[in-house]
Order: structure tokens, then C-alpha cells, then sequence
């Protein structure tokens, strides 16, 4: 059983999924984009990060504005956002079983704070944020220095396809989960370690990692 466990934030702890469709509509305005019905949301689900890098290419240049942006309109909405069923009590139980918890997101840290403090997760040993969207393979190297974290000892759990291309470049075992930002089929296309469809099966994954 691996003893550290590195959880994103977003669509995978927390349901952020219907905070991030508002965020994205509000930013879409500033930048000309035209707002997207939740049936255009939920397609973008089904594609890559890299199809996603091609189809709005032109909006690249303006991430480094937005980010922030983004995160000061999800903080205001940060009391609205709750964890996934079964999330909570799944950390509690890693936790009586002596593992190492962390969190990796490119969200803000006063946002995910304000959802530790709201749920009382004081079983997490680290919060870890990067803004960079696009080097999360960097940013869980640069965890593994920061907190001495054995990589064959850890798993990482998340629910995008950058996730898997991530911890595949450094070698990093990986659980993905299909009930956040990409589906279930985008997710198999990068050939994930584990692929889990609910927070129940995934107590029971991690245990035989």
C-alpha cells in the first residue's frame, strides 16, 4: 500500500464543475468569447487538454490576466461548492490508515482554505498550489522535494488527461476519476494506471496500490 496520497482539488475533491461553467461564462465576456450553454460546457469534457490548448489558442495569450481573474470570481463563490459524496469520509479513513495526504491544484489557495476550513479536512498534511495550467508534471516533482516524498510510495488522484500525461512524464503512479472535468472515455484514451467511477470504489484502489 503506498504511504502519500496527492489529491487535485478540483473534480476530484470538490465539485467545482458547475462554479467553473459560471467563472468561464463571466471571462468568456472580457475576452469576446461567446458564453457557453452547459451542453457546450459538458462537451469540452470530452476533449484533451491539448485539444482544448488548439481550439481556443487565441485566448493563450491573455491566461496570464484571466488566471487570477478567475480565481477572485471563484472565491466569491467558494460557499457554494461541496465535496463529492463519500469524499470526506474517504479521507478520514486514509488518514486512521496513516497516510500522507496532500492536495496539488492549480486553483488559488485562499479558495481551497476556505473549502478546508468549511468541511473541517484537517486531515490534509499539505496544500499545493501552482498557476501554471500546463506543468503539473513540474509542480508534483517540485512536491516530492518539498515534503520528501518517496515517488514509488505515492499516488496521485485526479480527473483530468493533463493529470495522467503529467505523472506519466515523471514516472508517477496514478488513480483517474470520471466524475470531474473529463469523461470517462477522454480519460481511457490516455490509458491511465486505474480508472475509478465512483468515490466508493476508490477507498478500496488505493488500498491495493
Amino acid at each position: 500500500m503506498k504511504k502519500n496520497v496527492i489529491f487535485d482539488f478540483d473534480g476530484t475533491i470538490a465539485n467545482t464543475l458547475p462554479v467553473i461553467f459560471a467563472v468561464v461564462n463571466k471571462l468568456a465576456l472580457q475576452v469576446g468569447l461567446k458564453q457557453l450553454t452547459w451542453d457546450e460546457f459538458s462537451e469540452l469534457r470530452t476533449l484533451s487538454h491539448l485539444q482544448l490548448v488548439k481550439r481556443y489558442y487565441r485566448i493563450i495569450p491573455y491566461l496570464s490576466g484571466l488566471i487570477p481573474n478567475a480565481h477572485k470570481e471563484m472565491y466569491n463563490l467558494m460557499q457554494a461548492v461541496t465535496p463529492f459524496d463519500g469524499m470526506i469520509e474517504l479521507l478520514v479513513f486514509l488518514q486512521k490508515k496513516n497516510l500522507r495526504l496532500g492536495i496539488l491544484s492549480s486553483n488559488a489557495k485562499d479558495n481551497i482554505d476556505l473549502f478546508v476550513q468549511k468541511y473541517n479536512l484537517d486531515m490534509l498534511d499539505f496544500i499545493h498550489t501552482e498557476g501554471n495550467l500546463f506543468g503539473k508534471d513540474k509542480a508534483l516533482i517540485n512536491i516530492m522535494k518539498s515534503y520528501s516524498l518517496n515517488k514509488k510510495e505515492t499516488i496521485y488522484i485526479g480527473d483530468e488527461t493533463r493529470d495522467i500525461d503529467a505523472c506519466g512524464k515523471i514516472g508517477l503512479d496514478i488513480i483517474s476519476v470520471t466524475w470531474g472535468f473529463n469523461t470517462k472515455e477522454s480519460l481511457q484514451k490516455h490509458k491511465p494506471m486505474f480508472l475509478v467511477e465512483k468515490v466508493s470504489d476508490l477507498q478500496a484502489v488505493i488500498l491495493k496500490t
